[in-house]
């Protein structure tokens, strides 16, 4: 794992083409990248992210608090002709489809539920890739701490033999100064929440990446 802050990375640097999105301004840049033992197929990967309800209840590690908290308080998909309209999770053939997909979710320190949208840019039987951006704001009381299209994750999970599977995510965020900077080593282990999720980890099964 590692973050970069602006400055960190030299004059012209440019993403691969699957995270186009990180040549925009940044203000904290998280990568995560490991392994996991898994003998099933892509497609139960790929559900894992269109399972929109079974991530309420994801914990994560507080280096604020000390201990393990709830980080997704509250998840669903939701119409894309109507996103304050929430519907059952999303199907297989819906995640292939190539279209939008939307859900909302609420964390524990944002005041209310933020909508996020959802591509699937890989959905191969040994490559799956999926991006998600805040497409509302994401307030904290009278405050916003993040306008539309500042929070962007990229998640790839890649076969590496027939009993496990590599997995790499790099997210970021854009901060607009009106409160203080995200702390780095909470982007970290909200990072490896999200893939213990995917990996089929138990959430505290591990030692926290950053305590």
């Amino acid at each position: 794992m590692r973050n970069w802050s602006e400055g960190d990375l030299p004059a012209g640097w440019t993403p691969p083409a699957c995270v186009a999105w990180a040549s925009q301004h940044f203000t904290l840049l998280t990568a995560l990248a490991t392994s996991f033992p898994f003998e099933g197929q892509a497609d139960e990967l790929l559900m894992r992210f269109g399972a929109m309800s079974a991530w309420r209840g994801t914990r994560y590690w507080s280096i604020t608090d000390h201990r393990w908290e709830t980080l997704i308080t509250d998840s669903a998909a939701v119409e894309a002709s109507d996103r304050e309209r929430r519907r059952a999770d999303f199907s297989l053939a819906e995640m292939k489809a190539g279209q939008d997909l939307y859900f909302v979710q609420q964390d524990n320190r944002s005041s209310g539920a933020v909508t996020y949208r959802m591509r699937i840019d890989d959905a191969g039987p040994d490559r799956i890739a999926v991006t998600m951006e805040n497409v509302s704001p994401v307030s904290l009381f009278l405050f916003t701490l993040f306008e539309p299209g500042d929070i962007e994750a990229t998640y790839i999970a890649q076969r590496l033999s027939p009993t496990s599977w590599g997995y790499y995510s790099l997210s970021a965020v854009r901060e607009n100064g009106l409160m203080p900077g995200s702390k780095p080593a909470s982007n970290v282990n909200r990072a490896a929440a999200i893939y213990r999720h995917v990996a089929g980890v138990p959430d505290d099964q591990n030692p926290p990446l950053a305590p």
